[in-house]
């Protein structure tokens, strides 16, 4: 395994002990993701609504973060128009250290990504935080907003923070 990967992999690790969530339950198999290659690591849990990956990946120089959660399914045709130029506005001014945008599946998700150079766990947990606050407050309001399917579900108001 590629070193930049395995001392990414450390910092998650750590990330996770520091939590005391067992990272074990936490894994995913690299295949949910298309395209990624062989040697990815993915964890998932659940923050709030929103679901959140964080992926590690090899790279030509190294390896690269990616943290993301799918938040909504596309609006309906006639909504969309009004729908990206606000997830614009909203890249423009509202989200920091992350950013909204679409993938394959046409899902809206909101996601980070970096280099693993110089990656430690406050930075890691920095931009969880943000992809995972950002997610489980624009979920509920763009799903109001432009009636777009809301791909997780808000928890029980006694249920804990994080889960999976």
């Amino acid at each position: 395994m590629d070193e930049a990967l395995s001392l990414a992999t450390v910092v998650v690790l750590e990330w996770f002990r520091a939590l005391q969530l067992p990272e074990q339950l936490h894994r995913v198999s690299s295949e949910r993701f298309e395209d990624l290659p062989p040697a990815s690591r993915v964890w998932g849990l659940k923050m709030g609504s929103a679901r959140v990956f964080i992926l590690l990946t090899p790279a030509d120089a190294g390896a690269r973060l990616k943290v993301l959660s799918p938040i909504l399914r596309l609006p309906a045709d006639t909504q969309r128009p009004a729908f990206f130029e606000e997830l614009l506005r909203l890249n423009a001014t509202a989200v920091s250290a992350c950013a909204f945008g679409i993938n394959d599946d046409d899902e809206v998700i909101v996601t980070t990504d970096r280099s693993t150079l110089d990656l430690n766990v406050d930075e890691l947990n920095e931009l969880i935080i943000s992809v995972s606050e950002n997610a489980d407050l624009y979920d509920n309001l763009l799903s109001d907003q432009f009636g777009a399917e809301m791909l997780g579900e808000d928890p029980a108001p006694d249920s804990p923070r994080m889960s999976w």
